[in-house]
């Protein structure tokens, strides 16, 4: 658990060398030296009473604090992302313009999914999805081949209601 509400770090440790990594990274806390969580298997048979103490470290640290502190001495850690965190703050989803804003007549402003994939010579873009019957004339002229007063017919007649 992380600083704020609901917010987590994870973090793996498998080597020695991660494991003196992180412990750096705590300030080397005197629980560190326990030879409950000497070796990797000793810190696994111990988690229960790991856990809180690791805890007690990243609960004063935000989530990204934690993770980029943890990275930064080669101890594989991430955070975890809520979905405003994903859309609104994510650097990498930002800079790939993965959750584009487009205004839908109806709804306003909102997120769509954007494609996810770049090409170098061709923009791909998205648009909003049409309103209910927003095609009707189109379906009926274009593609079925009606008259313009067969489709005033059915609108008159309430068919597209």
């Amino acid at each position: 658990p992380c600083l704020g509400d609901d917010q987590w770090c994870v973090m793996a440790v498998f080597t020695e060398e991660e494991w003196q990594s992180l412990y750096m990274a705590m300030g080397t806390p005197e629980w560190g030296r326990d030879e409950r969580f000497a070796t990797l298997e000793a810190r696994k048979t111990h988690e229960d009473e790991l856990d809180p103490l690791v805890a007690a470290w990243t609960i004063r640290h935000t989530a990204g604090e934690a993770m980029r502190q943890l990275q930064a001495v080669g101890v594989a850690a991430g955070m975890v992302q809520s979905t405003c965190d994903v859309i609104d703050r994510d650097p990498q989803i930002r800079h790939r313009d993965y959750f584009p804003r487009r205004e839908h007549p109806e709804i306003g402003w909102c997120n769509h999914y954007g494609w996810p994939i770049k090409l170098s010579k061709t923009k791909a873009d998205i648009r909003t999805a049409p309103l209910f019957g927003e095609a009707n004339e189109y379906v009926c002229k274009q593609l079925l081949g009606m008259s313009g007063e067969q489709f005033l017919g059915l609108q008159a007649s309430g068919a597209f209601d």
